[in-house]
């Protein structure tokens, strides 16, 4: 499927299944609508899809979701069979998402917003730019209380000219514990191409997760910004990197990975993979860069190679090859930079 020049939603509303399409060289642009995707909203299954050289672009002032599926109410994007990994998946190539940076509420490469416990399982995502002035995700702006397994991510560039909540896969997500509930993070990478210096310090990355302070809303600079990670800037969710079953009582490993990616914040909760999280099990972060998004006056608090802040005790927990450079700081640290 094909769609150029000028266009508003492809599909408005999907509510039952999509599968075996492959979209190519599609854009959005449009003015006339705050839900901006391909997709406008689904509570649909959907599977054995690719989008590749996507753009979806927000000329509106309106409160906006946008991503190659606007907002996602329920249902469950991909399906993972251990035993035929490629069938079921959904593949991102080349995607821009938000490309004006202006006004982009819930933003994020596959979806703005995903609510409803919707299941994000086997999709496989390389070059996507999101830019956004709220919540910017890689894969997701507002994460809900949605589960995420199976991803793997790589040359990734998410920018928010916004003051708080960014992140590599997920802007954020939020969710009371809840036997019944899938909601979580696992088995997860996320993943780039380091830049070294002389010395063998990375520099740069192929994948940049990153706060700009210029406010494209106002033309002036941002002062503060809060909540930025590889992983997600800010979760409550308590099942990340195991899944726990309430019956036998038992953990199972989900791992996270990312490698060679840099995270650039300022002010506060700025981590390798969590800005601010709750439990945060399983954990690995190599070869990578946390640092400072531009040279600011006020401190920058709660800074780690792995999670800014960190509520509860972690499990399994590697910070490799990995430098935290903050140049004005309070509570940095390898692993977290504060934990309660």
């Amino acid at each position: 499927i094909h769609i150029k020049r000028n266009n508003e939603n492809f599909i408005l509303r999907l509510n039952s299944e999509l599968a075996n399409l492959h979209f190519v060289d599609c854009s959005v642009n449009t003015a006339g609508r705050n839900i901006v995707g391909l997709i406008g909203t689904s509570a649909a299954s959907i599977h054995d899809v690719n989008f590749e050289n996507i753009s979806i672009e927000n000329k509106s002032t309106a409160r906006t979701y946008m991503g190659v599926i606007a907002y996602q109410q329920g249902g469950r994007i991909g399906i993972y069979d251990e035993q035929h990994p490629e069938l079921g998946k959904v593949v991102l190539k080349n995607i821009k998402v938000g490309t004006n940076g202006i006004k982009n509420v819930q933003v994020g490469g596959l979806s703005g917003y995903v609510t409803g416990f919707a299941q994000l399982d086997n999709i496989e995502v390389e070059q996507i730019t999101v830019k956004g002035n709220g919540y910017v995700g890689g894969l997701v702006g507002n994460g809900g209380n949605a589960s995420y397994d199976h991803i793997t991510m790589k040359d990734i560039q998410v920018t928010s000219y916004g003051n708080r909540y960014v992140g590599g896969l997920v802007c954020c997500m939020s969710c009371t514990y809840n036997s019944n509930s899938k909601a979580g993070i696992h088995n997860v990478k996320i993943s780039g191409t380091p830049v070294y210096d002389d010395e063998g310090n990375v520099v740069d990355s192929t994948t940049v997760i990153a706060f700009d302070k210029k406010n494209l809303l106002t033309g002036s600079n941002n002062t503060n910004s809060s909540h930025i990670g590889g992983i997600t800037g800010y979760t409550t969710v308590y099942e990340n990197g195991f899944y726990y079953d309430p019956k036998s009582k038992e953990y199972e490993n989900a791992p996270i990975a990312i490698d060679g990616i840099v995270v650039k914040g300022y002010t506060n909760y700025i981590g390798g993979a969590y800005g601010y999280s709750y439990r945060t099990d399983n954990v690995t972060v190599s070869n990578s860069l946390i640092t400072e998004a531009d040279q600011v006056t006020v401190a920058s608090q709660r800074v780690g190679g792995i999670s800014g802040y960190q509520y509860y005790d972690a499990r399994r927990l590697e910070c490799k090859n990995t430098r935290v450079v903050i140049s004005n700081h309070s509570r940095v640290g390898l692993i977290a930079g504060e934990k309660v």
